[in-house]
C-alpha cells in the first residue's frame, strides 16, 4: 500500500490492486506528522545557515591567506635588500 495524498485527518492509500482506500488518521497522528514536519523545516533552515557559515568562513580563509603570502613575499623581498645592503647579514 503507498500513500498518494493525505488530508487533514485522511490518507488516500492505493492498493495494490489499482483500488484506492481512504483512510482516517488518529488525532495524535496528525499531531505528530505536524511536529515532525516542523521539526524538519527547522532543520532545512539550521542546515542553510550552517552552509552559510562554512562559506564565510572559506572566503574569510581565502583572503587571510592571500594576505599572508603578500606579506611574506614583500619580507622576503626585504630580507633580499638587506643582504645586498649589510656587509655579514645572513
Amino acid at each position: 500500500m503507498s500513500v498518494l495524498s493525505a488530508k487533514f485527518g485522511h490518507r488516500i492509500c492505493g492498493l495494490k490492486d489499482g483500488r484506492l482506500r481512504d483512510i482516517k488518521t488518529s488525532s495524535s497522528n496528525v499531531r505528530n506528522m505536524e511536529e515532525l514536519e516542523a521539526e524538519r523545516a527547522a532543520q532545512k533552515i539550521e542546515y542553510a545557515a550552517q552552509v552559510k557559515m562554512e562559506q564565510r568562513i572559506h572566503n574569510k580563509l581565502k583572503i587571510v591567506k592571500q594576505q599572508f603570502n603578500s606579506i611574506l613575499q614583500s619580507w622576503h623581498h626585504s630580507m633580499h635588500q638587506l643582504r645586498g645592503k649589510v656587509p655579514g647579514f645572513v
